[in-house]
Protein backbone atom coordinates (compact mmCIF):
# COMPACT_ATOMS: atom_id res chain seq x y z
CA UNK A 1 0.00 0.00 0.00
CA UNK A 2 1.97 3.66 -1.10
CA UNK A 3 1.87 6.62 0.67
CA UNK A 4 -0.66 8.27 -1.72
CA UNK A 5 -1.61 12.21 -1.44
CA UNK A 6 -4.95 12.91 -0.40
CA UNK A 7 -7.70 12.87 -3.28
CA UNK A 8 -7.95 16.82 -3.32
CA UNK A 9 -4.53 17.49 -3.02
CA UNK A 10 -3.46 19.78 -5.87
CA UNK A 11 -0.69 18.85 -8.20
CA UNK A 12 2.39 20.93 -7.83
CA UNK A 13 2.36 24.36 -10.18
CA UNK A 14 5.21 23.28 -12.78
CA UNK A 15 4.48 19.51 -13.10
CA UNK A 16 4.04 19.04 -16.84
CA UNK A 17 3.46 15.25 -18.12
CA UNK A 18 4.20 14.11 -20.94
CA UNK A 19 1.76 10.89 -22.29
CA UNK A 20 3.12 8.06 -24.78
CA UNK A 21 0.25 6.07 -25.60
CA UNK A 22 -1.24 4.58 -28.46
CA UNK A 23 -4.80 4.54 -28.03
CA UNK A 24 -6.63 7.59 -28.53
CA UNK A 25 -9.50 6.50 -26.58
CA UNK A 26 -6.87 5.61 -23.26
CA UNK A 27 -4.80 8.94 -24.21
CA UNK A 28 -7.74 10.90 -24.15
CA UNK A 29 -9.36 9.67 -20.80
CA UNK A 30 -6.43 9.82 -18.90
CA UNK A 31 -5.37 13.84 -20.18
CA UNK A 32 -8.44 14.71 -19.36
CA UNK A 33 -8.20 13.08 -15.98
CA UNK A 34 -5.00 14.33 -15.15
CA UNK A 35 -5.62 17.88 -16.56
CA UNK A 36 -8.07 17.93 -13.59
CA UNK A 37 -5.68 17.75 -11.35
CA UNK A 38 -4.36 20.27 -12.10
CA UNK A 39 -1.25 18.84 -14.11
CA UNK A 40 -0.31 19.71 -17.48
CA UNK A 41 -0.07 17.47 -19.68
CA UNK A 42 1.12 16.75 -23.74
CA UNK A 43 0.96 13.45 -25.46
CA UNK A 44 2.44 11.20 -28.02
CA UNK A 45 0.22 8.65 -29.87
CA UNK A 46 3.51 6.41 -30.20
CA UNK A 47 7.13 5.70 -29.60
CA UNK A 48 9.19 7.76 -32.00
CA UNK A 49 6.89 10.93 -31.15
CA UNK A 50 7.56 10.44 -27.46
CA UNK A 51 11.05 10.47 -28.01
CA UNK A 52 11.18 13.90 -29.74
CA UNK A 53 8.78 15.25 -27.53
CA UNK A 54 10.73 14.09 -24.29
CA UNK A 55 13.69 16.92 -25.69
CA UNK A 56 11.02 19.59 -26.86
CA UNK A 57 8.77 19.52 -23.91
CA UNK A 58 11.00 18.73 -20.85
CA UNK A 59 8.32 17.08 -19.17
CA UNK A 60 9.02 16.77 -15.12
CA UNK A 61 7.46 12.82 -15.54
CA UNK A 62 6.68 10.69 -18.46
CA UNK A 63 3.63 7.94 -18.05
CA UNK A 64 5.13 5.03 -21.09
CA UNK A 65 2.73 2.87 -22.40
CA UNK A 66 5.01 -0.24 -22.91
CA UNK A 67 2.83 -1.72 -25.77
CA UNK A 68 3.04 0.87 -28.03
CA UNK A 69 3.65 0.30 -31.92
CA UNK A 70 7.01 -0.58 -34.06
CA UNK A 71 8.90 0.65 -31.41
CA UNK A 72 7.86 -0.40 -28.00
CA UNK A 73 7.96 1.77 -24.79
CA UNK A 74 11.12 0.29 -23.56
CA UNK A 75 12.90 0.97 -26.86
CA UNK A 76 11.38 4.51 -26.09
CA UNK A 77 12.95 4.70 -22.47
CA UNK A 78 16.02 3.47 -23.36
CA UNK A 79 16.78 6.47 -26.08
CA UNK A 80 15.20 8.63 -23.97
CA UNK A 81 17.47 7.96 -20.56
CA UNK A 82 20.63 7.27 -23.27
CA UNK A 83 20.08 11.57 -24.17
CA UNK A 84 21.81 13.71 -21.59
CA UNK A 85 19.32 16.20 -22.23
CA UNK A 86 16.31 14.00 -20.97
CA UNK A 87 18.33 11.45 -19.01
CA UNK A 88 17.01 12.90 -15.63
CA UNK A 89 13.33 12.43 -16.58
CA UNK A 90 11.92 9.92 -14.19
CA UNK A 91 9.29 7.37 -16.44
CA UNK A 92 6.50 5.76 -15.13
CA UNK A 93 5.75 2.41 -17.20
CA UNK A 94 2.24 1.39 -17.85
CA UNK A 95 1.45 -2.03 -18.66
CA UNK A 96 -2.15 -3.79 -18.67
CA UNK A 97 -1.08 -6.94 -17.84
CA UNK A 98 1.06 -6.63 -13.90
CA UNK A 99 4.25 -9.45 -14.52
CA UNK A 100 7.18 -9.91 -13.03
CA UNK A 101 9.20 -10.14 -16.19
CA UNK A 102 7.65 -6.52 -17.03
CA UNK A 103 8.63 -5.13 -14.43
CA UNK A 104 12.30 -6.42 -14.59
CA UNK A 105 12.50 -5.33 -17.91
CA UNK A 106 11.10 -1.68 -17.03
CA UNK A 107 13.90 -1.80 -13.84
CA UNK A 108 16.67 -2.81 -16.82
CA UNK A 109 15.97 0.03 -19.46
CA UNK A 110 15.85 2.58 -16.28
CA UNK A 111 12.09 3.09 -15.41
CA UNK A 112 11.51 5.05 -12.20
CA UNK A 113 7.83 3.36 -11.30
CA UNK A 114 5.83 0.82 -12.79
CA UNK A 115 1.87 0.66 -12.65
CA UNK A 116 -0.34 -1.12 -14.26
CA UNK A 117 -3.38 -0.54 -15.85
CA UNK A 118 -6.41 -0.04 -16.27
CA UNK A 119 -5.50 3.12 -13.87
CA UNK A 120 -6.00 3.71 -10.84
CA UNK A 121 -5.75 7.79 -10.76
CA UNK A 122 -4.81 7.75 -6.60
CA UNK A 123 -2.74 5.58 -6.82
CA UNK A 124 -0.66 6.82 -10.29
CA UNK A 125 -0.95 10.26 -9.11
CA UNK A 126 1.04 8.71 -5.98
CA UNK A 127 3.52 7.22 -7.92
CA UNK A 128 3.74 10.51 -10.39
CA UNK A 129 4.38 12.71 -6.68
CA UNK A 130 6.84 9.92 -5.61
CA UNK A 131 8.93 10.60 -8.92
CA UNK A 132 8.56 14.68 -8.56
CA UNK A 133 9.88 14.49 -5.17
CA UNK A 134 12.67 11.96 -5.24
CA UNK A 135 16.47 13.15 -5.71
CA UNK A 136 17.44 12.91 -9.05
CA UNK A 137 20.32 9.87 -8.20
CA UNK A 138 17.18 8.16 -7.13
CA UNK A 139 15.24 8.31 -10.63
CA UNK A 140 16.02 5.28 -12.99
CA UNK A 141 15.68 2.62 -10.04
CA UNK A 142 12.53 0.89 -9.95
CA UNK A 143 10.24 1.82 -6.60
CA UNK A 144 10.05 -1.66 -4.72
CA UNK A 145 6.94 -0.69 -3.16
CA UNK A 146 5.13 -0.38 -6.35
CA UNK A 147 2.19 -2.84 -6.69
CA UNK A 148 3.14 -4.55 -3.32
CA UNK A 149 2.11 -3.46 0.05
CA UNK A 150 5.57 -2.64 2.32
CA UNK A 151 5.53 -4.47 5.18
CA UNK A 152 6.33 -2.00 7.40
CA UNK A 153 3.04 0.01 6.18
CA UNK A 154 1.06 -3.58 6.48
CA UNK A 155 2.65 -3.35 10.23
CA UNK A 156 1.34 0.18 10.84
CA UNK A 157 -2.16 -0.55 9.44
CA UNK A 158 -2.67 -3.69 11.78
CA UNK A 159 -1.42 -2.25 14.53
CA UNK A 160 -4.17 0.61 14.55
CA UNK A 161 -6.35 -0.43 17.32
CA UNK A 162 -9.50 1.78 16.86
CA UNK A 163 -11.38 2.68 13.62
CA UNK A 164 -11.00 6.62 14.49
CA UNK A 165 -7.21 6.76 14.78
CA UNK A 166 -7.25 5.35 10.93
CA UNK A 167 -6.90 8.13 7.93
CA UNK A 168 -10.18 7.47 5.90
CA UNK A 169 -8.13 8.78 2.91
CA UNK A 170 -5.91 5.28 3.36
CA UNK A 171 -8.86 2.76 3.33
CA UNK A 172 -9.22 4.44 -0.45
CA UNK A 173 -5.41 3.53 -1.87
CA UNK A 174 -4.25 0.51 -3.02
CA UNK A 175 -5.66 -1.78 -5.52
CA UNK A 176 -6.31 -5.83 -5.41
CA UNK A 177 -3.22 -5.83 -8.16
CA UNK A 178 -0.86 -4.58 -5.30
CA UNK A 179 -1.08 -8.58 -4.47
CA UNK A 180 -0.55 -10.04 -6.88
CA UNK A 181 2.90 -11.18 -6.79
CA UNK A 182 3.62 -12.16 -3.12
CA UNK A 183 6.66 -12.68 -1.68
CA UNK A 184 7.94 -15.30 1.10
CA UNK A 185 8.50 -19.02 1.25
CA UNK A 186 5.05 -19.10 4.29
CA UNK A 187 2.46 -19.19 1.63
CA UNK A 188 0.16 -18.96 4.47
CA UNK A 189 1.47 -16.10 6.50
CA UNK A 190 2.47 -13.60 3.40
CA UNK A 191 -1.51 -13.52 2.69
CA UNK A 192 -1.64 -11.99 6.16
CA UNK A 193 -0.96 -8.33 4.45
CA UNK A 194 -4.11 -9.06 1.79
CA UNK A 195 -6.29 -9.18 4.60
CA UNK A 196 -4.89 -6.31 6.77
CA UNK A 197 -5.81 -4.36 3.69
CA UNK A 198 -9.14 -5.82 3.64
CA UNK A 199 -9.51 -5.17 6.98
CA UNK A 200 -8.79 -1.20 6.57
CA UNK A 201 -11.19 -1.01 3.53
CA UNK A 202 -14.14 -3.00 5.67
CA UNK A 203 -13.78 -0.90 8.62
CA UNK A 204 -14.73 2.21 6.80
CA UNK A 205 -17.44 0.03 4.91
CA UNK A 206 -15.46 0.59 1.39
CA UNK A 207 -14.66 -3.56 1.28
CA UNK A 208 -17.34 -4.19 -2.02
CA UNK A 209 -16.90 -8.12 -2.25
CA UNK A 210 -18.00 -11.53 -0.38
CA UNK A 211 -22.06 -9.88 -0.18
CA UNK A 212 -24.13 -12.65 0.36
CA UNK A 213 -28.49 -12.76 -0.68
CA UNK A 214 -30.58 -13.58 1.89
CA UNK A 215 -34.00 -13.78 -0.65
CA UNK A 216 -34.07 -14.60 -4.46
CA UNK A 217 -31.72 -12.56 -6.32
CA UNK A 218 -34.29 -10.10 -7.61
CA UNK A 219 -33.83 -6.24 -8.94
CA UNK A 220 -34.26 -4.88 -5.29
CA UNK A 221 -32.95 -7.72 -2.71
CA UNK A 222 -31.88 -8.20 0.43
CA UNK A 223 -28.00 -8.94 1.24
CA UNK A 224 -25.87 -9.04 4.42
CA UNK A 225 -21.82 -7.80 3.88
CA UNK A 226 -19.35 -10.35 4.89
CA UNK A 227 -19.30 -8.55 8.55
CA UNK A 228 -22.58 -9.26 8.79
CA UNK A 229 -24.45 -6.50 8.01
CA UNK A 230 -27.27 -6.22 6.23
CA UNK A 231 -28.89 -4.14 3.70
CA UNK A 232 -31.36 -3.83 1.09
CA UNK A 233 -31.31 -2.09 -2.07
CA UNK A 234 -31.18 -2.15 -6.25
CA UNK A 235 -28.79 -5.29 -7.47
CA UNK A 236 -26.29 -4.21 -9.74
CA UNK A 237 -23.95 -7.13 -8.83
CA UNK A 238 -26.40 -9.84 -10.65
CA UNK A 239 -25.53 -11.31 -13.59
CA UNK A 240 -28.45 -12.96 -14.07
CA UNK A 241 -29.52 -9.96 -17.10
CA UNK A 242 -33.04 -12.22 -18.02
CA UNK A 243 -34.20 -12.63 -14.15
CA UNK A 244 -34.23 -16.46 -15.22
CA UNK A 245 -33.06 -17.98 -11.85
CA UNK A 246 -36.41 -16.42 -10.50
CA UNK A 247 -38.90 -17.30 -13.37
CA UNK A 248 -41.38 -19.25 -12.05
CA UNK A 249 -42.47 -22.05 -15.32
CA UNK A 250 -37.83 -22.52 -14.71
CA UNK A 251 -38.13 -22.99 -10.83
CA UNK A 252 -40.80 -25.41 -11.62
CA UNK A 253 -39.26 -27.57 -14.33
CA UNK A 254 -36.00 -27.42 -12.19
CA UNK A 255 -37.82 -28.85 -9.40
CA UNK A 256 -39.40 -31.64 -11.89
CA UNK A 257 -36.18 -32.64 -12.90
CA UNK A 258 -34.08 -32.57 -9.34
CA UNK A 259 -37.37 -35.18 -8.19
CA UNK A 260 -36.37 -37.27 -11.06
CA UNK A 261 -32.45 -37.27 -10.94
CA UNK A 262 -31.43 -36.03 -8.12
CA UNK A 263 -29.46 -32.40 -7.42
CA UNK A 264 -26.08 -33.81 -9.24
CA UNK A 265 -25.19 -35.78 -11.90
CA UNK A 266 -22.73 -37.87 -10.13
CA UNK A 267 -20.04 -37.40 -12.62
CA UNK A 268 -18.18 -35.28 -15.41
CA UNK A 269 -19.38 -35.18 -18.84
CA UNK A 270 -16.95 -37.24 -20.17
CA UNK A 271 -17.84 -40.62 -18.70
CA UNK A 272 -21.24 -40.62 -17.44
CA UNK A 273 -22.02 -37.95 -16.34
CA UNK A 274 -24.45 -36.32 -18.97
CA UNK A 275 -28.17 -36.49 -18.56
CA UNK A 276 -30.78 -36.35 -21.13
CA UNK A 277 -31.84 -32.72 -20.27
CA UNK A 278 -28.56 -31.44 -20.43
CA UNK A 279 -28.07 -32.57 -23.71
CA UNK A 280 -31.80 -31.42 -24.89
CA UNK A 281 -30.45 -28.08 -23.72
CA UNK A 282 -27.02 -28.16 -25.89
CA UNK A 283 -28.99 -29.12 -28.93
CA UNK A 284 -31.65 -26.31 -28.09
CA UNK A 285 -28.80 -23.67 -27.94
CA UNK A 286 -27.57 -24.78 -30.81
CA UNK A 287 -30.53 -24.87 -32.94
CA UNK A 288 -31.07 -20.77 -31.48
CA UNK A 289 -27.51 -19.63 -32.43
CA UNK A 290 -27.52 -22.03 -36.02
CA UNK A 291 -24.22 -23.87 -34.66
CA UNK A 292 -23.52 -27.55 -35.21
CA UNK A 293 -22.19 -28.12 -31.66
CA UNK A 294 -22.49 -26.31 -27.78
CA UNK A 295 -20.91 -27.74 -24.55
CA UNK A 296 -22.31 -26.95 -21.57
CA UNK A 297 -19.83 -25.82 -18.59
CA UNK A 298 -20.82 -25.64 -14.69
CA UNK A 299 -19.75 -21.54 -14.77
CA UNK A 300 -19.72 -18.61 -17.27
CA UNK A 301 -15.37 -18.68 -15.63
CA UNK A 302 -15.10 -22.25 -16.56
CA UNK A 303 -16.12 -21.85 -20.32
CA UNK A 304 -14.15 -19.11 -20.84
CA UNK A 305 -11.04 -20.42 -19.68
CA UNK A 306 -11.58 -24.32 -20.98
CA UNK A 307 -12.89 -22.69 -24.20
CA UNK A 308 -9.45 -21.48 -24.55
CA UNK A 309 -7.10 -24.11 -22.75
CA UNK A 310 -8.94 -26.70 -24.77
CA UNK A 311 -8.02 -25.14 -27.78
CA UNK A 312 -4.89 -23.95 -27.74
CA UNK A 313 -1.79 -25.52 -27.22
CA UNK A 314 2.24 -24.60 -26.20
CA UNK A 315 3.26 -23.62 -29.48
CA UNK A 316 0.41 -21.46 -30.70
CA UNK A 317 -0.68 -17.94 -29.83
CA UNK A 318 -2.80 -16.32 -28.53
CA UNK A 319 -3.56 -12.34 -28.93
CA UNK A 320 -5.99 -11.04 -26.69
CA UNK A 321 -7.86 -7.56 -25.65
CA UNK A 322 -6.27 -6.41 -22.79
CA UNK A 323 -9.19 -5.55 -21.00
CA UNK A 324 -10.68 -9.54 -21.33
CA UNK A 325 -12.21 -11.45 -18.28
CA UNK A 326 -10.06 -12.43 -16.07
CA UNK A 327 -10.91 -16.33 -17.07
CA UNK A 328 -9.90 -15.98 -20.43
CA UNK A 329 -6.10 -14.24 -19.67
CA UNK A 330 -6.30 -17.33 -17.17
CA UNK A 331 -6.94 -19.94 -19.70
CA UNK A 332 -4.85 -18.39 -22.29
CA UNK A 333 -1.79 -18.47 -20.08
CA UNK A 334 -2.38 -22.27 -18.89
CA UNK A 335 -2.49 -23.07 -22.43
CA UNK A 336 1.07 -21.13 -23.35
CA UNK A 337 3.64 -18.73 -23.03
CA UNK A 338 2.56 -16.61 -26.64
CA UNK A 339 0.14 -14.51 -25.11
CA UNK A 340 0.16 -10.79 -26.18
CA UNK A 341 -2.67 -8.43 -25.18
CA UNK A 342 -3.35 -5.82 -27.68
CA UNK A 343 -4.73 -2.17 -26.87
CA UNK A 344 -8.33 -2.45 -25.91
CA UNK A 345 -10.31 -2.41 -28.84
CA UNK A 346 -7.51 -1.12 -31.02
CA UNK A 347 -7.58 -2.98 -34.61
CA UNK A 348 -3.83 -1.10 -34.99
CA UNK A 349 -2.48 -3.34 -32.07
CA UNK A 350 -4.14 -6.29 -33.32
CA UNK A 351 -2.72 -5.96 -36.99
CA UNK A 352 0.95 -5.12 -35.91
CA UNK A 353 0.56 -8.24 -33.18
CA UNK A 354 -0.46 -10.79 -35.97
CA UNK A 355 2.07 -9.57 -38.29
CA UNK A 356 4.54 -9.99 -35.79
CA UNK A 357 3.60 -13.42 -35.02
CA UNK A 358 3.51 -14.57 -39.14
CA UNK A 359 6.86 -13.05 -39.48
CA UNK A 360 8.35 -15.42 -37.14
CA UNK A 361 5.72 -18.22 -37.28
CA UNK A 362 3.57 -19.58 -40.29
CA UNK A 363 3.27 -23.23 -38.74
CA UNK A 364 1.35 -22.76 -35.30
CA UNK A 365 -2.13 -21.45 -34.68
CA UNK A 366 -3.29 -18.09 -33.62
CA UNK A 367 -6.17 -17.66 -31.08
CA UNK A 368 -7.98 -13.67 -31.23
CA UNK A 369 -9.72 -13.36 -28.30
CA UNK A 370 -12.30 -10.42 -27.85
CA UNK A 371 -15.53 -9.97 -25.99
CA UNK A 372 -19.00 -8.95 -28.06
CA UNK A 373 -19.78 -6.72 -25.13
CA UNK A 374 -17.33 -5.33 -22.16
CA UNK A 375 -19.32 -5.34 -18.72
CA UNK A 376 -17.45 -2.73 -17.46
CA UNK A 377 -16.72 -0.50 -20.29
CA UNK A 378 -20.55 -1.41 -22.63
CA UNK A 379 -18.26 -0.64 -25.23
CA UNK A 380 -18.41 -3.34 -28.03
CA UNK A 381 -15.44 -3.86 -30.52
CA UNK A 382 -15.79 -4.52 -34.52
CA UNK A 383 -16.87 -8.22 -35.24
CA UNK A 384 -16.47 -8.00 -38.48
CA UNK A 385 -12.84 -5.96 -38.80
CA UNK A 386 -11.80 -8.45 -36.53
CA UNK A 387 -12.84 -11.84 -38.29
CA UNK A 388 -11.34 -10.26 -41.81
CA UNK A 389 -7.55 -9.79 -40.05
CA UNK A 390 -8.10 -13.44 -38.65
CA UNK A 391 -8.95 -14.50 -42.15
CA UNK A 392 -5.53 -12.52 -43.81
CA UNK A 393 -3.26 -13.54 -41.07
CA UNK A 394 -4.67 -17.55 -40.68
CA UNK A 395 -6.25 -16.84 -37.19
CA UNK A 396 -9.01 -17.99 -35.17
CA UNK A 397 -11.67 -15.47 -34.13
CA UNK A 398 -13.19 -16.65 -30.73
CA UNK A 399 -15.83 -14.36 -28.83
CA UNK A 400 -16.92 -14.05 -25.65
CA UNK A 401 -20.41 -13.15 -25.65
CA UNK A 402 -21.42 -13.99 -21.83
CA UNK A 403 -22.99 -10.35 -21.38
CA UNK A 404 -25.25 -9.84 -24.59
CA UNK A 405 -26.62 -13.14 -25.51
CA UNK A 406 -29.94 -12.99 -25.13
CA UNK A 407 -30.42 -9.38 -24.10
CA UNK A 408 -29.25 -7.71 -27.45
CA UNK A 409 -29.12 -8.52 -31.11
CA UNK A 410 -32.45 -9.94 -33.21
CA UNK A 411 -34.22 -12.29 -31.39
CA UNK A 412 -31.43 -11.78 -28.07
CA UNK A 413 -29.05 -13.65 -30.46
CA UNK A 414 -26.28 -11.24 -29.71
Amino acid sequence: MNHLPNSGEPAPQASKILLVEDSFENRDMLTRRLQRRGFTVCSAPDGSTGVAMSVSEKPDVILMDVALGEMDGWQATRLIKSDARTSNIPIIALTAHALASDREKSVAVGCADFDTKPVDLTRLIGKIQGCLTSEPEDKGQLHQHDNVAPQEQLEECSAVSTIASIDPARALTGSVRDFFELQGTDLMARVGPFYDWQDLRRQRRLWPYSKATQKAPLAVCTAHDDSGSGFTGLNFGTQDYLGLSSDPEIKEVAKAVIDEYGVHSAGSSALAGNTKYSLRLEKTISEFLNLDHTILYPTGWAAGYGAIKGLVRPTDHVVMDGLAHACLQEGAYSATRNVRLHGHLNLDSVRRHLRRIREKDTANAILVVTESLFSMDSDTPDLQALQNLCREYKATLMVDVAHDLGAMGPGGRG
